[in-house]
């Protein structure tokens, strides 16, 4: 007796998302066997067009996802999709490979010697939140170590892509607005208790987003989201500006000679026309310089 799974394929799929970091996949696999034993010549049963068996009566085959029971029917697996976090987030490319297969041997042969594979995909690229990109299915063959026999496997590999609408505006756009204003900053008066204001605002946002992007990033993994650390990175250098600026203030305001070292820097700005395009406050220190050099 032969049975096999004829005719496999995904059809009707379709993503959902219900929160940050969790994909959930939803597809139906219709399956077309041949069971021997219900074979039946219907001359024998002139009177009978038609035959009720119970479903628990047919015979059906050990199919499932990961091959998620042995063959002694003890589950050993489950049927999640583990991705590894490139640093990505939230613009990753998602590659989940899903293996469905079978314990079942029916005289020396597996459930799925000889199938047809295909996959339909007609919800699949309207979903809000993930993009299918590409479906591929092959077939491949699992040899069992304690029993010395091989299993067909059949291995559906989806690719998809995060459509992140809501993240460009809450997390590229604020980051955008913030590295803006620290050079921004640098165009205000020496004098300016704007800058003070100003730095500390963005140093505040800076501890917020971090706050909130620590609850919406994923936290698994080795690699840190490139996004995370864009705003570390930009939180330090916040803080150095406003040491800068601080620094910068109490010199101006000293009525003695300006050090050598900082005489020196100021004149290599103020030769670069460049550099006191970008750091006007500079080469306006620059000038002073060189006046209280010149009245000393």
């Amino acid at each position: 007796m032969e049975i096999q799974v004829k005719d496999f394929s995904l059809q009707n799929t379709y993503f959902g998302s219900s929160d940050a970091v969790k994909l959930t996949l939803t597809a139906s696999v219709p399956m077309t066997w041949i069971d021997e034993r219900l074979k039946w010549n219907s001359s024998d049963f002139p009177q009978s067009e038609t035959v009720f068996v119970k479903e628990s009566e047919v015979w059906s085959p050990n199919f499932g996802l990961d091959i998620t029971f042995d063959e002694n029917g003890i589950h050993c697996g489950t049927g999640k999709c583990f991705v590894h976090i490139s640093g990505k987030w939230p613009y990753g490319i998602v590659s989940c490979a899903l293996k469905l297969g079978s314990w079942d041997r029916v005289d020396g042969n597996t459930v799925m010697d000889n199938f047809d594979t295909y996959v339909i995909a007609e919800r699949g690229l309207q979903n809000p939140h993930w993009k299918m990109l590409s479906i591929a299915s092959s077939k491949t063959s699992k040899t069992s170590a304690l029993h010395n026999k091989t299993f067909t496997v059949i291995v559906v590999k989806f690719i998809v892509e995060r459509i992140s609408t809501l993240y460009d505006i809450c997390i590229t756009m604020p980051a955008f607005v913030m590295a803006s204003v620290n050079l921004v900053v640098l165009w205000l008066p020496l004098k300016s208790n704007m800058r003070y204001v100003v730095l500390m605002v963005i140093l505040h946002a800076h501890y917020i987003f971090l706050q909130q992007l620590s609850w919406l990033a994923p936290s698994s993994g080795d690699d840190t989201p490139f996004v995370l650390i864009f705003f570390r990175n930009s939180l330090f250098a916040t803080a150095s500006m406003l040491v800068f600026v601080t620094i910068s203030r109490n010199l101006a305001a000293r009525q003695y000679p300006v050090p050598r070292w900082l005489d020196i820097a100021m004149n290599l700005i103020d030769s670069q026309p460049l550099v006191a395009m970008l750091f006007p406050t500079a080469a306006d220190a620059s000038m002073k310089s060189h006046d209280i050099s010149e009245d000393g």
